[in-house]
């Protein structure tokens, strides 16, 4: 069974992408494969891709002030990369939290069972 997804294809020549097309879907799928594993890898790649566009401007001529809408729309690869910014950003927010109650927890303590809200 043959897959009509341009991520399998192994070179342009195999499908009716042009090579630009077809890179960029490798790209895609590379970076939407790639698995956050420690906070190290977490908070380089937090810091490697920005939270806000840094091309977005807002320019004072005089009195008239020009707005540089955000270009990063236009890129290719924005999706996954914003995606992966997010994963990045979980992870660090699950591992503190895991370190936050770990550290207050007594070691002689017993779990606190929850009452549930509805009777």
């Amino acid at each position: 069974m043959t897959s009509h997804s341009p991520y399998h294809l192994s070179n342009p020549s195999q499908g009716h992408l042009n090579p630009f097309t077809w890179l960029v879907h490798r790209l895609r799928h590379w970076l939407d494969g790639i698995a956050i594993t420690n906070p190290r890898q977490a908070a380089w790649i937090c810091r490697l891709i920005p939270a806000s566009c840094p091309f977005e401007r807002d320019i004072r001529l005089g009195s008239r002030t020009v707005h540089i809408p955000a270009l990063c729309r236009i890129n290719p690869l924005y999706e996954q990369l914003i995606a992966l910014r997010l994963r990045a950003s979980s992870y660090l927010v699950q591992s503190s939290r895991s370190g936050f109650s770990s550290s207050f927890q007594q070691p002689d303590s017993h779990p606190v069972q929850e009452s549930p809200s509805c009777p």
